[in-house]
């Protein structure tokens, strides 16, 4: 359990601390949208791990937007066989890692948004 939890703070930090502004954009706008269509409690879980499988495929369409052919489509066909590569690549534990953080920030706009809201979706 120390190890991971040390792992999630070492993403954590990693995640958020260092400098991509286009990582922590794309992480804020999947959490903010899951966050949006996720009704309750129990779909936590199934929408951290849709959401974390969105930002994947997410950084690979903005990679491909600031790439040089931006409008070729056989570039964002390698993009989406890059990114699922390098999803087959990672280790398991960064995906259990990145969907942690992804329950946590979902939890966390859910209960803002149900203050906010008085619990009207």
């Amino acid at each position: 359990m120390d190890v991971f939890l040390s792992e999630l703070i070492t993403d954590s930090k990693a995640l958020f601390l260092s400098g991509d502004w286009e990582l922590l954009g794309v992480v804020l706008a999947i959490a903010l949208i899951t966050t949006m269509i996720t009704r309750g409690i129990g779909q936590l879980l199934g929408a951290s791990v849709v959401a974390m499988l969105a930002t994947f495929f997410a950084l690979g369409l903005v990679d491909t937007v600031k790439g040089e052919t931006p409008s070729d489509p056989a570039a964002y066909l390698a993009a989406l066989n890059g990114t699922l590569g390098g999803l087959m690549e990672s280790p398991g534990g960064m995906m259990i890692t990145l969907t942690t953080i992804f329950v946590i920030l979902v939890l966390a706009l859910m209960i803002l948004k149900s203050i906010v809201f008085r619990g009207d979706y």
